[in-house]
């Protein structure tokens, strides 16, 4: 690749991680279309929980201390696939072997086939996180040349490959087929392995073979290995509430849990276009920040839960029309609609929250922020979403309860305004914030 092309527009990365998010809906479009909110999907919703958020949320924190361990001095080994591999095998093995507990914690309300079925789907979700996981390895490797494009296209490729595969399973009439839904989402890490890797194999970083050719001390592999492992608990953690939430509404009614993940969907792809629209905005002004800089970043923040707002408004009032156009076609019948829509009215509602809340961590680690605060943050949300969870047992309306719920935990995130340190920076040099 020639540094001309290295040095591709501005506009591309915002592009693609933009059509991720929109390839992201339409992943939950044609679910919602082949499934409707039937017991499959929710089998899927439970069986994927787990894996696809350590697939997916530790991506950006793994590349990053791939890419610091490839420049370290000597006598401290980058992290290559002899360290990455063991990683990916081990956790899989554990969350493989393990899946009839987490059957059992993270959809109590499942009869026996029903669980049986998330455990099958379960272990292949296991082995979509093992090939997600050492596809990070060549990401980051391109992220190291300097080549950002392959990174920020993961979403379509995953996405895609996921449509893909069922679209598949239903030319096959094989929909219902557990190892066929299985082998959709193996697929989906062997793509991400595929795209990833050839992208690598185009780069060729001779600085990162350099790299990888220092000599390493004696059992250096599981020293180098420890912060890869390290950040699984953190990401647990963080991802915990969305588990509670998975786990509470397995006990309601058919169709509840399925209801309540394409309603979220909707919310997050809406949060993640105001997070990333700011921080796009803003990130030119830090990397060369000047006198006026900290005023400009700070008024592009603090618009975000202003729009979030008039936009969650907007939605809410219109739930009913939004689900119709997005989810009413093929088995997602008027009574899916009707649900997905009642609780997208309130969920939508956490929207300027939700977003405020990512826009910060983006800024958090935009600005070289650690981990502290956001581990700190997850600690408060899980709290919380405990709580709601318990006293929705005793509420009248139990989906009023838990949407005022997740806005009270997705407040939590706003802490970050305190306990980030590069944000007080931040605000420190804005007069009166």
């Amino acid at each position: 690749m020639t540094p001309s092309s290295r040095g591709a527009l501005p506009l591309a990365i915002p592009l693609l991680v933009s059509l991720g998010i929109l390839a992201g809906l339409l992943r939950e479009i044609v679910l919602a279309s082949l499934f409707g909110t039937g017991e499959l999907i929710e089998v899927y919703r439970v069986a994927t929980g787990l894996p696809l958020i350590f697939a997916e949320s530790v991506a950006a924190a793994v590349v990053s201390v791939v890419i610091a361990s490839a420049s370290s001095a000597a006598g401290q080994p980058p992290i290559g696939f002899r360290v990455m591999f063991p990683v990916a095998i081990v956790v899989a093995a554990v969350g493989a072997a393990t899946m009839p507990l987490q059957a059992a914690l993270l959809a109590p309300g499942f009869g026996a086939e029903q669980t049986a079925a998330l455990v099958t789907v379960g272990r292949w979700a296991w082995l979509m996180f093992a090939l997600s996981y050492l596809s990070l390895l060549p990401r980051a490797r391109v992220l190291g040349a300097g080549v950002r494009w392959p990174s920020a296209s993961t979403q379509i490729v995953r996405s895609s490959a996921i449509i893909a595969g069922f679209g598949l399973l239903l030319a096959l009439d094989a929909l219902s087929s557990l190892v066929g839904i299985g082998i959709v989402l193996a697929g989906s890490g062997v793509a991400l392995l595929l795209h990833h890797g050839s992208a690598w194999w185009r780069v060729r970083s001779s600085a990162v073979h350099q790299a990888e050719s220092r000599p390493s001390a004696q059992g250096s592999r599981w020293a180098a290995a420890l912060p890869l492992l390290a950040l699984l608990p953190l990401e647990l953690m963080h991802a915990t509430p969305r588990l509670i939430d998975r786990a509470w509404a397995s006990v309601l009614p058919q169709g509840t849990l399925a209801s309540f993940e394409f309603s979220y969907s909707v919310t997050l792809a809406l949060a993640s276009v105001l997070a990333t629209t700011a921080i796009l905005v803003v990130t030119p002004w830090l990397a060369a920040p000047g006198s006026t800089t900290p005023v400009r970043v700070v008024r592009v923040v603090r618009a975000v839960p202003w729009i979030g707002a008039a936009v969650a408004a907007a939605c809410s009032l219109a739930a009913v029309p939004i689900v119709t156009a997005l989810f009413a076609r093929g088995a997602f019948g008027e009574g899916s609609v009707l649900l997905t829509a009642a609780i997208l009215k309130l969920q939508v509602l956490t929207l300027p929250i939700l977003g405020f809340g990512l826009c910060l961590i983006q800024l958090h680690l935009v600005q070289g922020g650690g981990v502290r605060p956001i581990a700190m943050v997850a600690g408060v949300r899980i709290g919380i979403k405990t709580a709601v969870v318990f006293a929705s047992r005793w509420a009248a309306d139990p989906l009023l309860i838990v949407a005022l719920g997740v806005a009270a935990a997705d407040a939590a995130l706003l802490l970050l305004a305190g306990l980030s340190a590069p944000t007080r920076a931040l605000r420190a040099g804005v007069p009166g914030a």
